[in-house]
């Protein structure tokens, strides 16, 4: 907020511009997103769906880091629908009840969250670049997901192997 305002101080840009360049989808997007979020919590949505991830991953056999896989999987399934902005703050909660269900500090399911939503390489829909290119390049929507399912997956695993490398699963406080 303060490189903008002093961009404008400084004449980089025109008042006008800066407010032009606010997408108004977006912003009430991550709004309503937001307060989903804080419903979620609030109404406890949140460590139901964290308990039912963490019971559903226990009985595949899979350990803390099957379920920052499973987090990963699902904030990316999320971000292919919403924006991903709007999918982070919906799922921020859960990653959150998550981490505390399992006894560790959130900090590995916020970080692979943040990089779940951005992973949106499955449909033409799920990110503005993905639409633009579709059209003049001639791909069809089943392109996107044949490339994009590979390229998900490879980088969901890296991420749920070296993420806690990085933020290691360290009790909570």
């Amino acid at each position: 907020m303060s490189a903008a305002v002093l961009m404008i101080c400084c004449r980089c840009l025109t008042a006008a511009k800066a407010l032009s360049s606010i997408s108004l989808p977006v912003v009430v997007s991550i709004g309503s997103a937001l307060g989903m979020g804080v419903a979620l919590e609030q109404t406890g949505t949140a460590a139901v769906i964290a308990s039912w991830l963490l019971n559903a991953s226990q009985r595949i056999g899979a350990g803390k880091r099957g379920m920052l896989f499973a987090m990963i999987v699902t904030a990316t399934a999320c971000s292919q629908v919403l924006t991903k902005n709007g999918a982070a703050a919906l799922l921020f909660p859960i990653a959150k009840a998550t981490a505390k269900e399992l006894g560790v500090h959130p900090e590995p399911f916020e970080f692979s969250l943040i990089l779940a939503c951005g992973l949106s390489f499955l449909s033409p829909l799920a990110y503005q670049t993905n639409l633009m290119k579709s059209g003049p390049g001639g791909y069809r929507f089943l392109a996107f997901p044949k490339v994009g399912a590979p390229l998900t997956l490879i980088l969901a695993v890296l991420c749920a192997l070296i993420c806690p490398l990085a933020f290691p699963f360290r009790s909570a406080p």
